[in-house]
């Protein structure tokens, strides 16, 4: 391992001594042209740029995080760029207030599942999230037919999965949802026709 890393730096090295052998032939033209000043001469010379020097530019730029969770999240961003969300505050507080809390395990707006036995430390709509009932990495956008509030729980326990499929695994009321849906967003394209 030490002799591999060590041949490498010396073939480097040889490489780099080539360029500077054809730069200083170049150089040595130049410096006949040259005032005598050796100040003036030194900077006026073009010197060799090193294997390493010509990497700093590209490092600079390139200098992004490369974990998994910050890939995600410029993959995301770059899907949410690509479509229109439109969903207001107004329809957003409507909705909330038409489902009553989550819309898939009925918990108590202002809370999570602890919230539904009593007492909830948040502030009110606090845990409410906006859920895309088809994901947005499935083709969804933020429309007032396509968001549901859930509670933090369900949210992250559907992440991208499809609604109905979801339902089935976690043995939630499936038809009780759909139903109810159907009917939030014939009352929104009431309200809203052009969304």
């Amino acid at each position: 391992d030490r002799r591999d890393r060590r041949d490498r730096r010396d073939r480097r090295d040889r490489r780099d001594r080539r360029d500077l052998t054809v730069d200083r032939g170049l150089a040595t033209e130049l410096m006949e042209a040259l005032p005598e000043s050796s100040a003036e001469r030194h900077r006026a010379v073009p010197r060799a740029i090193t294997h390493r020097e010509r990497q700093r530019p590209y490092a600079a730029v390139v200098a992004v995080k490369r974990t998994k969770t910050a890939r995600a999240a410029r993959k995301r961003k770059r899907r949410m760029d690509r479509v229109e969300h439109d969903l207001t505050d107004e329809q957003w507080s409507w909705l909330r207030s038409q489902w009553g809390g989550c819309a898939y395990c009925n918990a108590a707006d202002g809370g999570s599942h602890a919230a539904a036995d009593g007492g909830s430390d948040e502030a009110d709509g606090a845990a409410m999230q906006r859920d895309c009932v088809l994901p947005i990495s499935r083709g969804g956008r933020y429309t007032v037919n396509n968001v549901v509030p859930a509670c933090r729980s369900c949210n992250a326990s559907k992440c991208n999965s499809e609604v109905t499929g979801w339902l089935r695994r976690k043995r939630m009321d499936e038809r009780a949802f759909l139903i109810r849906l159907a009917e939030i967003q014939m009352a929104a394209r009431k309200m809203w026709p052009s969304s």
